[in-house]
């Protein structure tokens, strides 16, 4: 009965220590998870809301213009007594300037390598006709 026990208080423990990490495998996560929110926020934008236990805030921000189209990203983040990031999650993205996620360049640019834009359409058939030329 003992080793039952054991047995699964050891799988409950890795269980919740999946669920607090916020998906470390995340680059958002792996960035802010256990930094602080005040941290966060500062660097951000404060909360639009949170859950009146002031443990788990909606937050909204990165407010950016790129080649005519509005950017910005919102999460959910889960914060513990000591006001440290549990978890954050994003509800809502867009596509990014480098990669499929405006959220992870500006949460976790570290996370991000930045591509070349790609020629512009006159600049390349330019290049075109001077390669035939040669």
């Amino acid at each position: 009965m003992k080793l039952k026990f054991l047995a699964l208080a050891a799988v409950a423990a890795s269980l919740s220590a999946c669920a607090t990490t916020g998906g470390m495998g995340d680059p958002i996560a792996s960035a802010w998870v256990g930094k602080s929110a005040g941290k966060f926020f500062a660097a951000y934008g404060p909360p639009l809301a949170d859950d009146g236990t002031g443990s788990v805030f909606t937050w909204k921000g990165g407010y950016k213009r790129v080649r005519g189209e509005y950017k910005s990203c919102s999460a959910t983040i889960a914060v513990n007594g000591d006001y440290n990031i549990r978890s954050i999650t994003v509800t809502g993205d867009r596509q990014g300037e480098f990669s499929p996620s405006y959220c992870r360049e500006l949460l976790a640019p570290g996370s991000v390598k930045p591509t070349p834009a790609p020629a512009p359409a006159k600049a390349a058939a330019k290049t075109a006709k001077t390669q035939k030329k040669s």
